[in-house]
């Protein structure tokens, strides 16, 4: 959960949990956050999205991919840190890393498999280091994969 301890005047806000909810309800939102789908941003600035896919399935924050032996790719999408750095961390710590460009935005995509650690999350720093967003992890599972399913089943 991120927050503020507001003492001064424009700090209120900053930072923030976003949580992805199924509606705009405080029964939503704390379904949204029991299920892990949540993040901290800096600031209302800063967006960040964060899947995870193998084969034709995709899941984000807080999700649980069932990816068997295949690979896995994990992709990020960050606006509003001008030259900052995102970086992917499993249970051996920070993985890889790519800097955004000055104008604050990029994307980063990162291929691991299951077998290599059971999550992955984001951590996006600012220059000099300090935090600009952090996601809740994905679960990876090594699991035979679920099928797919047609749009229109």
């Amino acid at each position: 959960m991120g927050n503020s301890d507001t003492h001064l005047s424009g700090q209120i806000g900053v930072p923030h949990t976003v949580v992805r909810a199924e509606e705009l309800s405080t029964g939503a939102v704390l379904a949204g956050m029991r299920a892990g789908r949540s993040r901290i941003a800096g600031s209302a600035a800063v967006e960040l999205s964060f899947t995870v896919s193998a084969g034709a399935q995709r899941v984000g924050v807080g999700g649980q991919l069932e990816s068997g032996d295949g690979p896995v790719v994990a992709r990020v999408g960050v606006c509003g840190v001008p030259s900052g750095v995102v970086s992917l961390h499993t249970e051996r710590g920070e993985v890889h890393a790519a800097s955004l460009s000055a104008g604050g935005a990029g994307e980063v995509e990162w291929r691991t498999g299951a077998r290599e650690s059971p999550f992955i999350r984001v951590e996006v720093r600012r220059p000099g280091g300090s935090m600009a967003a952090l996601s809740n992890p994905i679960i990876l599972r090594c699991g035979k994969p679920a099928p797919s399913r047609r749009p229109d089943a």
